[in-house]
């Protein structure tokens, strides 16, 4: 069985994968609910936080890019989507036992 955090990264990694199924009306109850509740976690990030996941998992521009951007290393970027992946997976927790 994969963990929460496998789970949340798996359905981010795949975002527009399990959008279209949504939209097609192919995604099984279970992992539609799933996407929708993240989609809503995500929602409720403050704006700096939302971009960087958008930007990690959505964006086309490289994790080096981002870095600079931001003026900080590429491990600083992961370290700080972890850190908003665990918020989301403590509440996924909840809702998704």
């Amino acid at each position: 069985m994969q963990s929460k955090t496998a789970e949340i990264k798996e359905i981010l990694s795949n975002y527009y994968f399990y959008k279209m199924q949504l939209l097609s009306g192919t995604l099984d109850a279970l992992t539609k609910e799933k996407f929708i509740f993240i989609g809503k976690c995500i929602d409720g990030l403050d704006e700096r936080n939302r971009k960087l996941i958008g930007d990690f998992y959505f964006g086309a521009r490289s994790k080096e890019e981002m870095a600079n951007e931001q003026f900080c290393v590429r491990t600083t970027i992961y370290r700080r989507v972890n850190k908003i992946i665990n918020k989301i997976n403590a509440l996924y927790k909840r809702q998704f036992p």
